[in-house]
């Protein structure tokens, strides 16, 4: 449907259709973060862009966007990506012929050499502006290559994301001084990541011909200048220790974030996180001045994720790895749940109508209709926890009886009914 050229007009006459079609609950409300970098964060990780494999769309999840092929789907995102960040950052309140204009302008100072020659140019200039925008998404795309592989295809593909947080810092300050300074960093966020990978290959002190080949294809998608590209190489063999990876100049909260899942999405290749690279990933969080909280926040995002969509990512699949990762998530989401018991029980006792299902559910079975009315509310009021609006999204891998097993018991009924009724709720 989007594969050929002209992809990119063609979605944008679709794109109020398939925003009407989309589910109120994927939508996330401005007043419900602080900043504008927390907003965006919350309204592009779930899709699974950042993490190269995007399931659908920020606020756009209909059957039609569902059918498409993953390279479409990475195309479309890049594009709803950009422009969310231009309806976020631009404080202009901008018109989608604008944010096109944002968009080229941009690509157009980062990548000159996208423009090609003076016979390019020219022929551009007569084209409309949705084309030459689709022209730059293209060739950054093009960058990209196929690798037999989920994280390295991952890697890949979230690169991507690094032109989305710098397209909003571009936006805030279109100033040449700053604009040269982005490319400077963005050279520099590049060395850094490719620094934390070569951390985590190397974690286990020997070095498989797989990761060799997927360490030089990240090198060679980095587009960096010869001069870094060769110290990078290096890196291979040689990773640099933690305590010398330089990260002081980095102000953004989503860059910090993004490094941070990287990291995150490194070690976590092997499905299993050692206490060794546990450490590792706290020593990072804290050089980056993010807090535990939000490392916590990190690893149940990237597993919420993984579980969700575990038979769309072959690589994944296999009983044994699926049963590690779920013990280890709703561990995690039992810890929070526990962390969180005063404000969750206030807002249980506080649903009648919750009460009232709960209350039925111990003496009667419940319709099916009934139960998907329990589980919703339970993860309306799961989400009133910041950290659990990305984890628990709609399609989520977890059900209403594991809801029930996890969920406290004195957090779900009240102290009077689970003194007369204790052993019908233990058998819940």
């Amino acid at each position: 449907m989007y594969s050929d050229k002209g992809w990119l007009d063609k979605y944008l006459k679709n794109r109020d259709k398939y925003i009407a079609e989309t589910p109120n609950e994927l939508k996330i409300s401005r007043s419900a973060v602080d900043t504008d970098e927390i907003l965006l964060y919350e309204m592009i990780q779930p899709t699974g862009f950042i993490y190269g494999h995007p399931l659908y769309l920020p606020e756009i999840k209909t059957p039609k966007i569902e059918e498409l092929s993953s390279q479409e789907l990475i195309k479309l995102s890049m594009t709803e990506s950009l422009l969310l960040c231009s309806k976020l950052f631009d404080k202009s309140e901008l018109s989608q012929k604008q944010m096109l204009d944002e968009i080229k302008h941009f690509y157009k100072f980062l990548f000159p050499e996208f423009s090609g020659s003076i016979f390019y140019n020219l022929f551009y200039k007569k084209s409309n502006q949705t084309k030459k925008v689709e022209n730059f998404i293209e060739k950054q795309l093009s960058l990209r290559t196929s690798f037999d592989n989920f994280w390295a295809s991952f890697f890949l593909n979230s690169l991507l994301f690094v032109d989305i947080i710098y397209f909003s810092i571009w936006l805030r300050n279109k100033n040449l001084k700053i604009n040269a300074a982005i490319k400077e960093e963005r050279e520099n966020v590049f060395m850094i990541i490719l620094q934390i990978i070569s951390i985590a290959i190397n974690a286990d002190n020997k070095l498989e011909e797989n990761e060799i080949q997927f360490y030089n294809l990240i090198l060679q998608s980095s587009k960096l200048s010869k001069e870094n590209y060769e110290i990078a190489k290096e890196y291979l063999h040689y990773p640099p220790k933690l305590s010398n990876i330089h990260l002081n100049n980095i102000s953004s909260w989503l860059l910090k974030k993004y490094i941070l899942e990287i990291a995150v999405i490194a070690v976590w290749a092997d499905k299993d996180v050692e206490a060794y690279e546990l450490k590792f990933l706290r020593d990072l969080t804290h050089k980056l001045g993010l807090s535990q909280e939000e490392l916590n926040d990190s690893l149940m995002a990237v597993e919420s994720f993984v579980l969700n969509n575990w038979q769309r990512v072959p690589y994944l699949q296999g009983k044994k790895s699926f049963e590690l990762v779920s013990n280890r998530f709703i561990g995690s989401l039992k810890k929070t749940i526990e962390n969180n018991k005063k404000k969750l029980g206030k807002e249980f006792s506080e649903s009648k109508e919750l009460m009232a299902l709960l209350t039925k559910s111990v003496k009667s079975d419940l319709t099916a209709e009934e139960s998907e009315t329990m589980k919703k509310q339970i993860l309306d009021i799961l989400k009133t926890i910041p950290m659990l609006v990305i984890v628990l999204l709609p399609g989520s891998f977890i059900t209403l009886p594991l809801l029930l097993k996890i969920i406290p018991k004195n957090l779900l009924y009240p102290s009077a009914y689970l003194d007369e009724n204790e052993t019908d709720v233990k058998n819940k």
